[in-house]
């Protein structure tokens, strides 16, 4: 029998394998999970658009600049209690152990919160700029609720009632999106922060209603779950995702530290949400894909390469076209969002070119994820961060947003570089071992606590610009 004849039987099973992994990630709610994200990220981004033409580049500016400073110590507030909310709970079997442990991660997801903002109030002199002090301060105080509503949400993500957090997220974002947009056409930035807090208190609320018969804030659990063990996982986790964080917000950061006018923040951050929007596709694309790819790795090493670079073609094809697309109808801006976005324009056009990088990395950096070799990226990401900080101190002064937006690209590239020959490595490796099985991976996968410094719901909270890239490894509580 030829080459093809066999190419043509294991692209067979490949079709026949996605088909009934596709049946049973629907019956286990797996894809009520990865629509519920897309949703309401994609409600996410409408609200921040709408703010945006709402408001006009000055003010929008102020509303970027908040809100990446607000993610940034968002994800060191909640010393990663959400996202051991979603694996520490998985663990338990027990009803009772579940709702005490609910109860612990609560308590201390609250206490980092409000510490947090009691540190930030108490320094922000030293490190915020004059014109920006009044609306963090302001704003400040909503990280601890912001911990506290994650941590009940993704409750529901560890014992695996994907159905009922999709519905949830859903039915909240959409009360969260009308009562934000509402409060910012009739007050502007004062309106702005009103919505946030309602927002979070709408999560925070519905959360607490949900789990109020499992919540036990009182009792005893195993020592692997002792307040020390889980401090001692979650702020390595979270510190983990604020090196992320930081380097995907670096360009805005860097334009307001280094004094740029705040019109020129807002038509860069329409630029860039844009951009980070329209990554919601081939982002969710290789959200859904991570949890076969272990399932090949596991079964075939020629059917998990071939699959990957089935998707990886495919990631490409959906990333380039719509650069394309956005290259293309990117003066239309103006007609949306009025002629003092102009500038956006030129902006949106530079940074399309580092959508097929962050897109096609989105599913490179899956595979290091279930290789257990999180520690590459971590390394990778701390290195670019560093480099990245250098470089935008040099060319913003001089060049502004558009040498931002370049030195942003230039970045995206030097991430993508060396991702793709370890991936190759690790699929040809045989050496590799799983950290999760497929279905611990998909809910872990799903979940990225902040980083674009965009409300994970248009009342609140925040998601991840780099939808799969940079997720940290959980140690296993034994």
């Amino acid at each position: 029998m030829g080459s093809r004849s066999w190419s043509h039987i294991a692209g067979k099973m490949v079709t026949a394998k996605l088909v009934q992994l596709a049946q049973h990630a629907y019956r286990a709610g797996f894809l009520h999970l990865l629509v519920s994200v897309f949703l309401v990220q994609g409600l996410t981004y409408l609200s921040q658009l709408v703010i945006a033409a709402l408001m006009g580049p000055a003010d929008f500016g102020v509303v970027r600049s908040t809100e990446v400073i607000l993610s940034l110590l968002t994800q060191i507030g909640t010393i990663g209690m959400p996202t051991m909310a979603v694996k520490a709970i998985a663990e338990l079997n027990n009803p009772r152990l579940r709702g005490i442990l609910l109860g612990r991660l609560l308590k201390m997801a609250a206490i980092g919160g409000f510490v947090m903002s009691g540190l930030a109030t108490a320094t922000m002199p030293l490190w915020i700029a004059q014109t920006a002090q009044p609306y963090l301060r302001a704003l400040v105080w909503i990280i601890g609720i912001t911990a506290v509503s994650r941590t009940c949400i993704n409750y529901f993500q560890g014992i695996k009632l994907f159905q009922l957090v999709s519905g949830l997220n859903v039915v909240l974002s959409l009360l969260s999106l009308v009562t934000l947009v509402t409060l910012v056409a009739l007050y502007g930035l004062r309106g702005w922060i009103a919505g946030r807090y309602t927002g979070e208190l709408l999560f925070v609320c519905g959360g607490i209603l949900l789990v109020r018969r499992s919540l036990q804030l009182t009792g005893a659990l195993p020592p692997a779950y002792a307040y020390r063990r889980l401090l001692s996982l979650g702020v390595p986790i979270a510190f983990s995702l604020l090196v992320r964080t930081a380097l995907d917000n670096a360009a805005l950061l860097s334009l307001g530290y280094l004094g740029r006018p705040a019109e020129e923040i807002g038509q860069y951050g329409l630029s860039a949400l844009i951009v980070t929007g329209v990554l919601l596709v081939p982002g969710s694309v290789a959200n859904l894909a991570v949890p076969r790819l272990v399932e090949r790795l596991q079964q075939s090493r020629i059917l998990a390469w071939e699959f990957y670079l089935r998707l990886m073609r495919w990631i490409l094809l959906i990333s380039l076209s719509i650069s394309l697309t956005l290259m293309v109808t990117s003066p239309l801006l103006t007609l949306v969002f009025g002629s003092e976005y102009r500038p956006a324009v030129r902006l949106s056009r530079i940074l399309c070119l580092s959508l097929p990088m962050r897109a096609t990395t989105t599913l490179a950096g899956g595979v290091l994820l279930v290789n257990d070799k999180n520690y590459l990226t971590l390394l990778g990401n701390g290195i670019l961060l560093a480099l990245a900080t250098v470089l935008y101190a040099c060319s913003v002064p001089t060049f502004g947003s558009s040498g931002a937006a370049w030195v942003t690209v230039a970045v995206e590239v030097l991430d993508s570089a060396p991702v793709h020959p370890r991936t190759r490595q690790l699929m040809a490796s045989r050496k590799n071992r799983f950290l999760f099985s497929p279905g611990v991976v998909q809910f872990h996968y799903l979940h990225r606590s902040c980083s674009a410094s965009v409300p994970v719901h248009p009342g609140g909270g925040c998601i991840q610009s780099n939808l799969a890239l940079f997720l940290p490894l959980f140690p296993r509580i034994a």
